[in-house]
C-alpha cells in the first residue's frame, strides 16, 4: 500500500509490525537479520523490520511518514553499523 493512500497504522512490515517513522528500516534479510538494531551515521538508530522488492544487498530504506519526506531525503551513502 502506498503511504499517501492509507494510514500508517494500517500498514504492516514484513515482520507484521506497524512501521514507525524514524525507527523502521527495510533491509535485505539475507544480509541483516530481521529484528537487528542498526546505527546509520548522521541518522540514528533503527530496527530492521521490513524488506522490499528493491532492497537487495547493502541497500537500506528508512521508513518515513510521507512520500514527500522520502523524496526530500533522497538517496545517500552512509556508514551503517550492525549493533545487535
Amino acid at each position: 500500500k502506498e503511504l499517501g493512500k492509507t494510514k500508517p497504522e494500517e500498514l504492516r512490515t514484513s515482520t507484521g509490525k506497524v512501521p514507525v517513522s524514524g525507527r523502521t528500516i527495510a533491509v535485505d534479510p539475507k544480509v541483516i537479520p530481521y529484528g537487528s538494531i542498526i546505527y546509520i551515521q548522521n541518522y540514528g538508530y533503527f530496527i530492521a523490520d521490513d524488506c522490499g522488492g528493491a532492497i537487495k544487498g547493502n541497500t537500506k530504506d528508512i521508513f518515513t511518514a510521507s512520500h514527500k519526506e522520502a523524496i526530500q531525503n533522497g538517496k545517500r551513502l552512509a556508514n551503517v553499523y550492525l549493533l545487535k
